[in-house]
């Protein structure tokens, strides 16, 4: 489901928060999630084994990966942005256990983005997936 967001930074948000900045805030939001679990072939392996996936945070039928890309350009934002995660969704498919649901997180704290940039990067997320992701944005 898209969340909504105003055509204006957020009160009190400055600044854009660095990566590492977003997953801590989300996994704040997720607390009873395990972070940064490595997965092969639908079973936890050894974490960062060669070939494996490392959803950022992860409780037994769902994934969560958090994303903060600069969404306001097309070419290096939002265009990298929407091929990332679909190459991640799919390759999740096989290294998640059957049926996890993934959702993707994307941050976009402290950037001037409109609805329809949003509705944007939703939809072409949601046909490069085959709509196999839960899309939400943090405005907070």
């Amino acid at each position: 489901m898209l969340a909504k967001v105003e055509d204006k930074k957020k009160p009190g948000v400055d600044s854009r928060p660095s990566w590492r900045q977003s997953e801590i805030d989300v996994e704040k939001d997720f607390p009873e999630y395990k972070a940064q679990k490595s997965f092969k072939e639908g079973k936890v392996v050894p974490y960062g084994e060669k070939g494996s996936s490392r959803p950022d945070l992860y409780q037994a039928g769902h994934s969560i990966e958090v994303k903060n890309y600069k969404v306001t350009t097309i070419s290096r934002g939002r265009s990298r942005l929407v091929n990332n995660v679909s190459k991640q969704v799919e390759k999740r498919v096989n290294d998640l256990p059957k049926d996890t649901k993934q959702s993707v997180i994307i941050d976009i704290r402290g950037q001037n983005v409109s609805d329809e940039t949003l509705d944007e990067v939703y939809k072409k997320i949601m046909e490069k997936t085959n709509g196999n992701v839960d899309i939400r944005f943090k405005t907070n």
